[in-house]
Protein backbone atom coordinates (compact mmCIF):
# COMPACT_ATOMS: atom_id res chain seq x y z
CA UNK A 1 0.00 0.00 0.00
CA UNK A 2 1.40 3.43 -0.99
CA UNK A 3 1.54 6.45 1.26
CA UNK A 4 -1.08 8.11 -0.96
CA UNK A 5 -3.43 5.26 -0.47
CA UNK A 6 -2.91 5.47 3.24
CA UNK A 7 -3.34 9.22 3.20
CA UNK A 8 -6.70 9.09 1.42
CA UNK A 9 -7.91 5.92 3.15
CA UNK A 10 -7.67 3.76 0.13
CA UNK A 11 -6.91 0.13 0.77
CA UNK A 12 -5.83 -2.35 -1.79
CA UNK A 13 -7.60 -5.70 -2.01
CA UNK A 14 -6.19 -8.41 0.24
CA UNK A 15 -3.76 -10.63 -1.49
CA UNK A 16 -4.39 -13.54 0.98
CA UNK A 17 -6.44 -16.57 -0.13
CA UNK A 18 -10.07 -16.58 1.09
CA UNK A 19 -11.16 -19.32 3.60
CA UNK A 20 -12.46 -22.46 2.00
CA UNK A 21 -15.98 -23.62 2.78
CA UNK A 22 -16.51 -27.20 3.94
CA UNK A 23 -14.70 -29.71 6.12
CA UNK A 24 -11.05 -29.35 6.67
CA UNK A 25 -8.92 -31.86 4.86
CA UNK A 26 -7.90 -34.85 6.93
CA UNK A 27 -4.38 -34.96 8.00
CA UNK A 28 -4.51 -38.70 7.36
CA UNK A 29 -6.25 -39.93 4.23
CA UNK A 30 -7.54 -43.56 4.33
CA UNK A 31 -5.74 -45.84 2.00
CA UNK A 32 -7.47 -48.39 -0.21
CA UNK A 33 -6.52 -51.15 2.25
CA UNK A 34 -8.15 -49.29 5.14
CA UNK A 35 -11.33 -48.78 3.17
CA UNK A 36 -11.47 -52.50 2.32
CA UNK A 37 -11.03 -53.41 6.00
CA UNK A 38 -13.79 -51.03 7.03
CA UNK A 39 -16.10 -52.49 4.40
CA UNK A 40 -15.39 -56.01 5.64
CA UNK A 41 -16.20 -55.02 9.22
CA UNK A 42 -19.46 -53.48 8.10
CA UNK A 43 -20.34 -56.62 6.15
CA UNK A 44 -19.55 -58.84 9.13
CA UNK A 45 -21.71 -56.70 11.40
CA UNK A 46 -24.57 -56.80 8.90
CA UNK A 47 -24.24 -60.58 8.54
CA UNK A 48 -24.18 -61.04 12.30
CA UNK A 49 -27.33 -58.95 12.72
CA UNK A 50 -29.01 -60.91 9.94
CA UNK A 51 -28.13 -64.25 11.54
CA UNK A 52 -29.45 -63.06 14.90
CA UNK A 53 -32.74 -61.92 13.37
CA UNK A 54 -33.05 -65.18 11.46
CA UNK A 55 -32.34 -67.29 14.56
CA UNK A 56 -34.83 -65.29 16.60
CA UNK A 57 -37.48 -65.74 13.93
CA UNK A 58 -36.79 -69.48 13.70
CA UNK A 59 -36.99 -69.83 17.48
CA UNK A 60 -40.27 -67.92 17.55
CA UNK A 61 -41.72 -70.15 14.83
CA UNK A 62 -40.53 -73.31 16.60
CA UNK A 63 -42.11 -72.16 19.87
CA UNK A 64 -45.36 -71.44 18.08
CA UNK A 65 -45.32 -74.84 16.38
CA UNK A 66 -44.71 -76.55 19.73
CA UNK A 67 -47.62 -74.64 21.31
CA UNK A 68 -49.93 -75.63 18.46
CA UNK A 69 -48.86 -79.28 18.72
CA UNK A 70 -49.44 -79.30 22.48
CA UNK A 71 -52.84 -77.68 22.00
CA UNK A 72 -53.67 -80.23 19.31
CA UNK A 73 -52.64 -83.13 21.56
CA UNK A 74 -54.72 -81.73 24.43
CA UNK A 75 -57.78 -81.37 22.20
CA UNK A 76 -57.22 -84.86 20.81
CA UNK A 77 -57.04 -86.36 24.31
CA UNK A 78 -60.16 -84.46 25.32
CA UNK A 79 -62.05 -85.77 22.30
CA UNK A 80 -60.85 -89.31 22.97
CA UNK A 81 -62.06 -89.04 26.57
CA UNK A 82 -65.42 -87.74 25.43
CA UNK A 83 -65.72 -90.56 22.91
CA UNK A 84 -64.81 -93.09 25.60
CA UNK A 85 -67.40 -91.63 27.97
CA UNK A 86 -70.06 -91.69 25.26
CA UNK A 87 -69.25 -95.31 24.47
CA UNK A 88 -69.47 -96.18 28.15
CA UNK A 89 -72.82 -94.40 28.50
CA UNK A 90 -74.04 -96.19 25.40
CA UNK A 91 -73.07 -99.53 26.92
CA UNK A 92 -74.91 -98.59 30.11
CA UNK A 93 -78.03 -97.72 28.17
CA UNK A 94 -77.81 -100.94 26.17
CA UNK A 95 -77.44 -102.90 29.39
CA UNK A 96 -80.45 -101.15 30.92
CA UNK A 97 -82.47 -101.89 27.81
CA UNK A 98 -81.41 -105.52 27.90
CA UNK A 99 -82.45 -105.85 31.53
CA UNK A 100 -85.81 -104.24 30.81
CA UNK A 101 -86.42 -106.62 27.93
CA UNK A 102 -85.40 -109.51 30.13
CA UNK A 103 -87.88 -108.44 32.79
CA UNK A 104 -90.68 -108.05 30.26
CA UNK A 105 -90.15 -111.51 28.77
CA UNK A 106 -89.36 -113.26 32.03
CA UNK A 107 -91.65 -116.18 32.82
CA UNK A 108 -90.69 -116.36 36.48
CA UNK A 109 -91.50 -112.78 37.33
CA UNK A 110 -94.82 -111.15 36.47
CA UNK A 111 -96.55 -107.95 37.60
CA UNK A 112 -98.85 -110.13 39.67
CA UNK A 113 -95.89 -110.85 41.91
CA UNK A 114 -96.19 -107.29 43.24
CA UNK A 115 -98.55 -105.69 45.72
CA UNK A 116 -99.09 -101.95 45.97
CA UNK A 117 -98.11 -100.49 49.32
CA UNK A 118 -100.50 -97.59 49.84
CA UNK A 119 -98.53 -95.71 52.46
CA UNK A 120 -95.48 -95.10 50.25
CA UNK A 121 -96.92 -96.02 46.83
CA UNK A 122 -94.10 -98.36 45.84
CA UNK A 123 -94.11 -101.83 44.37
CA UNK A 124 -93.42 -104.56 46.85
CA UNK A 125 -93.17 -108.27 46.31
CA UNK A 126 -96.05 -110.27 47.64
CA UNK A 127 -94.98 -112.41 50.61
CA UNK A 128 -95.26 -115.61 48.63
CA UNK A 129 -92.93 -114.24 45.97
CA UNK A 130 -90.17 -112.70 48.08
CA UNK A 131 -87.75 -115.44 47.17
CA UNK A 132 -88.39 -114.74 43.50
CA UNK A 133 -87.79 -111.03 44.08
CA UNK A 134 -84.62 -111.72 45.99
CA UNK A 135 -83.30 -114.10 43.37
CA UNK A 136 -84.12 -111.62 40.62
CA UNK A 137 -82.42 -108.62 42.21
CA UNK A 138 -79.35 -110.64 43.17
CA UNK A 139 -79.05 -111.76 39.57
CA UNK A 140 -79.30 -108.16 38.36
CA UNK A 141 -76.68 -107.05 40.87
CA UNK A 142 -74.35 -109.84 39.83
CA UNK A 143 -74.71 -108.81 36.18
CA UNK A 144 -74.05 -105.18 37.12
CA UNK A 145 -70.48 -105.94 38.16
CA UNK A 146 -68.10 -104.55 35.59
CA UNK A 147 -71.02 -103.17 33.55
CA UNK A 148 -70.24 -99.53 34.39
CA UNK A 149 -73.66 -98.92 35.87
CA UNK A 150 -74.29 -95.82 37.93
CA UNK A 151 -75.12 -95.85 41.62
CA UNK A 152 -78.55 -94.35 40.93
CA UNK A 153 -79.37 -97.15 38.46
CA UNK A 154 -78.26 -99.93 40.78
CA UNK A 155 -80.07 -98.37 43.72
CA UNK A 156 -83.26 -98.02 41.67
CA UNK A 157 -83.11 -101.74 40.80
CA UNK A 158 -82.63 -102.68 44.43
CA UNK A 159 -85.48 -100.51 45.67
CA UNK A 160 -87.78 -101.81 42.93
CA UNK A 161 -87.43 -105.37 44.16
CA UNK A 162 -86.62 -104.72 47.81
CA UNK A 163 -88.47 -101.55 48.91
CA UNK A 164 -88.23 -102.70 52.49
CA UNK A 165 -84.48 -102.21 52.43
CA UNK A 166 -83.54 -99.08 54.38
CA UNK A 167 -80.67 -96.79 53.38
CA UNK A 168 -79.48 -96.89 56.99
CA UNK A 169 -78.70 -100.58 56.56
CA UNK A 170 -76.10 -99.78 53.90
CA UNK A 171 -72.48 -98.84 54.70
CA UNK A 172 -71.95 -95.14 55.33
CA UNK A 173 -69.72 -94.71 52.28
CA UNK A 174 -72.44 -96.13 50.05
CA UNK A 175 -75.05 -93.91 51.68
CA UNK A 176 -72.89 -90.89 50.87
CA UNK A 177 -72.60 -91.94 47.24
CA UNK A 178 -76.35 -92.42 46.94
CA UNK A 179 -77.02 -88.98 48.37
CA UNK A 180 -74.19 -86.89 46.92
CA UNK A 181 -72.68 -88.85 44.02
CA UNK A 182 -75.52 -90.81 42.43
CA UNK A 183 -74.04 -90.51 38.93
CA UNK A 184 -70.77 -92.22 39.80
CA UNK A 185 -70.11 -95.73 38.51
CA UNK A 186 -70.92 -98.40 41.06
CA UNK A 187 -67.85 -100.37 42.08
CA UNK A 188 -67.85 -104.09 42.78
CA UNK A 189 -67.54 -103.26 46.47
CA UNK A 190 -70.70 -101.12 46.28
CA UNK A 191 -72.61 -103.95 44.60
CA UNK A 192 -71.30 -106.48 47.14
CA UNK A 193 -72.57 -104.20 49.92
CA UNK A 194 -76.03 -104.24 48.36
CA UNK A 195 -75.93 -108.03 48.05
CA UNK A 196 -74.83 -108.41 51.67
CA UNK A 197 -77.62 -106.15 52.95
CA UNK A 198 -80.25 -107.92 50.85
CA UNK A 199 -79.15 -111.32 52.14
CA UNK A 200 -79.30 -110.03 55.72
CA UNK A 201 -82.70 -108.39 55.25
CA UNK A 202 -84.43 -111.14 53.28
CA UNK A 203 -83.27 -114.30 55.01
Amino acid sequence: MSEYDSLFGWESPSTTNPKRVGRKPLKYEMTAVDQTTKKRLQNRTAQKNYRERKNNLIQTLQDRIRELEESKDAQKNQLLNEISNLKRENELLKEDLRLLKEEIHSDSFKPAHYNIVKDNNVLQCAPENKEVCKSKVLKILSQSKGAYRRIIQVHADVMSYCPGLKAEQLPYTLQRKIEYEPSTIASEEDIDNYIHCINDTYL
